[in-house]
C-alpha cells in the first residue's frame, strides 16, 4: 500500500516535468520560427 502510494506521487512529479519541458521546446520553436519569418520578409 505504501509503495503505491510513492509511485503515484513520483509520476506526478514527473508529468509537470515533462509538460513544462514540452512548453518550452514549443515556445523556443515558435520564436526561432516567427525570427525566421520576419528575416525572409525582411529580406523580401
Amino acid at each position: 500500500m505504501v509503495n503505491n502510494s510513492k509511485k503515484i506521487d513520483v509520476n506526478e512529479m514527473i508529468k509537470p516535468n515533462i509538460i513544462n519541458g514540452l512548453d518550452l521546446t514549443f515556445s523556443s520553436f515558435l520564436s526561432l520560427f516567427f525570427e525566421e519569418r520576419e528575416l525572409i520578409t525582411f529580406f523580401l
